[in-house]
Parts: structure tokens; C-alpha cells; sequence
């Protein structure tokens, strides 16, 4: 406790979303360019590899992810950025691997198989014997259950109370099961109050993506990107609150000549 507070942190702080947000723009203005290629890089590459195969994503998403983390966390401390940070997240492999397989990987898989059950479901319902019929019932109500808990709740919950999981890895060296211990404690005093902050992040994703999608092909990689990136600085902007996030934290990142 007392190095969360003489980093700057506080058990107890404010949520202040509309500070947090002030501050993430006015740093995303400073480093727009930047910031949005990297972003954008990080988003075609998540496309790409799960166009083909869920597995790279799962592999590779938690350290690239956790690679924008570090950029826009020195971004916002006004340290110097490069391109080569959105591969700095491979530093802490194992641990990032571990958060993403675990807030995005279970529901991704879940997912694919709620989709098989619908699939099996809607045969067995279009068939012509009671049995099919049957069948295809228990199953798309089976699925929508599962759908239900993993797809929607599931994200829900484990997001909430995983909120800083990834800057206590990155920031603070913790392992993953440190890190999630530390973030579910720290959060649920204030469980409703950061669930309020990944709604206000889910509506600034999603209306990225609406608006992105009015513009054919490009409107998406044009909004969601920088949308993207915004919404990590407000992941970190919490993060320092609770934590404090100074030069130090950050000095395993910078590159020296």
C-alpha cells in the first residue's frame, strides 16, 4: 500500500472519467500519427491472424496488446515513443498470453462453439423426425444459455474485475495470477463505478465502428484504431489512479543509446 501511494496512487480514488478522457485526447493530439499507425498496425495484424486461425491471435494477442499498453502509457507520460513498443509486450509473454486467453480467449471459443450448437440446433429442428426435433430443442437451448453466461456476461465480469491486470503485469512486474489477485481485490470496493468505465469504452469503440462502417473498406480502419487507442489510455489513466504510474515504472521500456 504504501508504494501504491508513493507512486501517486490512492486505494480510494475518484473516478473521474471525463478527466481521464480530456487527458488521453490531448496526449493522442500530441502524438496523433503515431499513435494512430500503431494502433492501426495492431488492428489489421488482429484481423489477419484471426481471419484464418483462431490460435495466432490467442498467442500473440496478449503481447501485442500489451504492446500498445506501453506506448500509450509512455505517450501519456510524455516519454519517448517508437514503433518498436507495440513488440515490447513479447518482454512479458507468458503472463500477457495468460490475461488475453482468459478475457478474450474462453468467450472467442465459446463463441465458436455456441455457433456449431445453432448449427446442429436449426438441422435438428428442420427435420422431419420428433427425435431431430427434439434434439435440435435441448441443444439451441443449451446454446443460448451458454451464449448468455460466456459471450456476454462472462466479458462482462472478468473485464470488470480483470481491469488492470494488464498494467500491473507491465508496470509493476507482477505475474498473473498476482496481478489478477491484486486487481479483484482493488476493484471490488469500486466494482460499479470501473464497470461504468468499460461502458463508456464500449460505447466509444462501438460508435467508432458504426460511424467507421458508413464508409466502405476504410471507415473502419480509419475510427476504431484510434478509438482503440484512446480507450487503453483510459484503462492506464485508472490504472495510475489506484497505482500510481511514474518515469521509473516506465524505464524498462525507454531505449537508450
Amino acid at each position: 500500500m504504501n508504494e501504491v501511494l508513493e507512486n501517486g496512487g490512492s486505494p480510494s480514488p475518484k473516478i473521474q472519467i471525463g478527466d481521464w478522457f480530456n487527458e488521453a485526447w490531448k496526449a493522442f493530439q500530441e502524438h496523433w500519427l503515431e499513435a494512430f499507425l500503431i494502433s492501426l498496425v495492431y488492428y489489421i495484424a488482429t484481423i489477419f491472424l484471426g481471419a484464418f486461425c483462431i490460435l495466432p491471435l490467442v498467442i500473440l494477442g496478449g503481447p501485442l496488446l500489451g504492446g500498445l499498453y506501453i506506448h500509450a502509457a509512455k505517450a501519456l507520460k510524455k516519454q519517448p515513443i517508437d514503433f518498436n513498443d507495440l513488440f515490447k509486450g513479447f518482454r512479458k509473454f507468458k503472463d500477457l498470453l495468460l490475461v488475453y486467453l482468459t478475457i478474450f480467449g474462453i468467450p472467442t471459443l465459446v463463441g465458436m462453439i455456441f455457433f456449431m450448437i445453432i448449427i446442429t440446433s436449426f438441422l435438428g429442428l428442420g427435420a422431419s423426425q420428433d427425435l431431430l426435433r427434439g434434439i435440435g430443442g435441448f441443444t439451441f437451448c443449451i446454446g443460448t444459455c451458454t451464449f448468455f453466461v460466456f459471450v456476454l456476461l462472462y466479458p462482462i465480469l472478468v473485464g470488470t474485475y480483470l481491469f488492470f491486470v494488464f498494467p500491473l503485469i507491465l508496470f509493476d512486474g507482477m505475474s498473473f495470477s498476482d496481478a489478477m489477485k491484486t486487481s479483484i481485490n482493488m476493484v471490488k470496493p469500486h466494482f460499479f463505478k470501473i464497470l461504468l468505465v468499460l461502458i463508456v469504452i464500449a460505447l466509444l469503440l462501438f460508435i467508432a465502428t458504426a460511424i467507421g462502417s458508413v464508409i466502405p473498406i476504410i471507415g473502419g480502419l480509419l475510427l476504431t484504431p484510434p478509438a482503440l487507442y484512446i480507450s487503453i489510455m483510459l484503462i492506464i489513466k485508472g490504472y495510475e489512479a489506484f497505482f500510481g504510474l511514474n518515469e521509473e515504472k516506465l524505464q524498462e521500456y525507454v531505449d537508450t543509446v
